[in-house]
């Protein structure tokens, strides 16, 4: 998805979590996090977790990461998240 979606989103209010394939970050306690509307795991390891969203990239950096759960829609992260990078 191109900015001008998102560019038109903002002018007419529209909530930006109603856009299709923009993802959406959800962090719990800074132990959990919540990707929806991924593309996949391009890197992962216990202290680094690279999130691909299309033409966006997310990048997790803490420690002692353990991938919870996967699915089409989503993915669940548990560990000590001391970063978050979009990119």
């Amino acid at each position: 998805m191109g900015k001008g979606l998102e560019s038109a989103a903002a002018f007419f209010d529209i909530p930006a979590e109603t856009l299709p394939d923009l993802p959406k970050i959800t962090i719990t306690g800074g132990s959990s996090v919540s990707v929806e509307n991924h593309r996949g795991v391009s890197m992962f390891s216990d202290e680094l977790i690279e999130i691909s969203c299309g033409r966006r990239a997310i990048r997790l950096r803490g420690s002692g990461f353990e991938l919870r759960s996967i699915s089409a829609s989503e993915i669940r992260i548990h560990g000590r998240l001391l970063c978050v990078e979009l990119d």
